[in-house]
């Protein structure tokens, strides 16, 4: 599977699809605990921004605060 980070003004942005497939592939390598390193890009939906960001490893989106600094 070949996740396709786009890059806008101010980042890379991740779209909500492309997250929903990084969960799904996660959950069939048996869901194991995930720390969420690296880079978080934004998630965008048909063009707008969620709010969330999205870790690149497991697929979990969520509040920026959510993710360990």
């Amino acid at each position: 599977m070949d996740i396709i980070q786009y890059t806008r003004k101010g980042g890379v942005i991740m779209q909500m699809s492309e997250a929903a497939e990084l969960r799904k592939a996660w959950k069939e390598k048996g869901d194991p605990p995930c720390d969420h390193p690296g880079y978080h890009p934004k998630e965008y939906h048909l063009g707008t921004s969620t709010g969330d960001r999205v870790c690149t490893v497991c697929g979990y989106s969520g509040h920026p605060d959510s993710f360990k600094k």
